[in-house]
């Protein structure tokens, strides 16, 4: 028996458009929130910039928060 179900559209969480699948982890643009393939690389250039800014002030202990993410 093959599997018909339809997936379920999701909505993201940056540009409010529909998406289908696991979509991707949102921080830091959006606490606690999933995105759409679009708006993920959005949350990656803000994240390469948080982690800029971290190391230019030598603050390594928020860096280490990126290992945990997605």
């Amino acid at each position: 028996m093959t599997d018909t179900s339809v997936p379920m559209a999701k909505t993201c969480d940056i540009c409010t458009d529909k998406y289908i699948g696991f979509g991707h982890n949102a921080w830091p643009l959006v606490d606690d929130g999933r995105c759409c393939d679009d708006c993920n690389s959005r949350v990656l250039l803000a994240r390469i910039a948080n982690m800029r800014r971290l190391s230019l002030l030598g603050d390594q202990s928020d860096l280490e928060l990126c290992d945990d993410i997605d």
